[in-house]
């Protein structure tokens, strides 16, 4: 059987610019300091989730991304405001408003 040297082989034809441009593009794929991007599907399956766990008000874990890091949530959600895109989420010890922009899961 042949083996392949994949993508080390087209290293000696590439400038050394490129090389560093692709470190970098690798290097921010896989960067923590910025929040997983989500598709349709999975932007859809957590609007769903978030809208029954307020009419039933059942209690739901939330995980969001804020100024680098993930942070975890378990309570109820009890305020929902698309104005400002928005939710409120108690829990036993506080009430905190999260963007739905920063929501990463939700179950």
């Amino acid at each position: 059987m042949h083996k392949d040297r994949g993508t080390i082989k087209w290293t000696s034809l590439m400038l050394p610019e490129h090389v560093e441009k692709l470190k970098h593009m690798w290097a921010d794929e896989y960067d923590v300091n910025q929040p997983p991007l989500l598709d349709e599907q999975q932007l859809e399956d957590m609007n769903r989730i978030c809208a029954q766990a307020y009419h039933n008000k059942t209690i739901v874990q939330v995980t969001a991304f804020d100024q680098h890091e993930t942070k975890h949530f378990t309570g109820t959600i009890t305020r929902i405001n698309e104005q400002r895109q928005t939710f409120t989420i108690t829990t036993p010890k506080e009430n905190v408003m999260i963007p739905f922009s920063s929501i990463i899961h939700i179950e």
